[in-house]
């Protein structure tokens, strides 16, 4: 109900806010860009973020998920979230994903079906011990997919580019077909990550290939006004005093201030 709607709204830091909305905009060029405008870039030109996925990175109830839409929105995209803790087979993760970053029609809703998607994968630690192999190498393969101008007009399917088989070509008789080379899939759509335990066995190598965001608890003065500006919405009267212990004992947890003053307030 009380979901920050704006910018302006967020908790969070504002120097990270606009860390991630920049890192969004580096991707303008490949989502929004058509293919005349990337022809202009040089050759030798990589557009896009060098790191395609990023990871949010904080405790519980302090609002990652809500800061993922919000700028997810605010940059123009769609967002779609999976909850990896509750998908129980990698099978089906994997499918989600490609499905989400392919903007397939199963996962498309009417209302802003127009908008490129936003891949929001929430509680990326808690993906099964059993199925976490599969998916996690799936992720970091895209995390490797480079997209340089030319090649993102291209192609699609192709990772970067690449001209080394050209001495190959020369070295082979004639007569002889070059293999086809196998494709595959470039990441063309944002993945925003989400986890508690930045340092989970899971995630060991995936932190090392994304950029990673430290999402803090918001400070103690700010969480302190956005009660009052809910108790006022709601018409209850609470001394500031309460509401700073309040915040005080769930240790800045948005979430868990909010629904502890619910519980008081019924």
């Amino acid at each position: 109900k009380y979901t920050p709607k704006k910018f302006t709204d967020l908790l969070s830091n504002d120097k990270l806010n606009r860390q991630i909305l920049a890192w969004l905009k580096e991707w303008d060029p490949i989502v929004f860009g058509s293919a005349a405008s990337r022809a202009a870039i040089p050759k030798d030109q990589f557009i896009g973020p060098r790191q395609k996925i990023i990871l949010l990175a904080g405790p519980p109830g302090i609002g990652k998920t809500v800061l993922a839409h919000l700028l997810a929105r605010h940059a123009k995209y769609r967002p779609v979230e999976i909850n990896a803790s509750e998908e129980r087979r990698g099978q089906e993760f994997v499918k989600k994903v490609e499905a989400t970053v392919e903007m397939r029609s199963d996962v498309m809703d009417a209302p802003d079906k127009h908008r490129p998607n936003l891949l929001i994968i929430d509680e990326i630690d808690g993906l099964p011990a059993s199925e976490s192999s599969g998916a996690l190498k799936y992720l970091l393969k895209l995390c490797g997919s480079g997209t340089p101008a030319r090649g993102a007009g291209k192609n699609t399917d192709d990772i970067n580019g690449d001209d080394s088989d050209d001495d190959e070509d020369e070295q082979m008789t004639e007569g002889q077909k070059k293999p086809k080379p196998k494709r595959q899939r470039t990441l063309n759509r944002p993945v925003i990550c989400i986890c508690n335990d930045l340092y989970a066995p899971a995630l060991k190598e995936l932190r090392t290939k994304t950029r990673v965001f430290h999402v803090d608890k918001p400070v103690t003065q700010r969480l302190v006004v956005r009660l009052q500006e809910i108790c006022s919405l709601e018409n209850v009267k609470v001394d500031t005093r309460f509401l700073s212990k309040l915040c005080e004992m769930t240790n800045n947890d948005i979430r868990s201030s909010i629904n502890t003053l619910q519980f008081v307030h019924s």
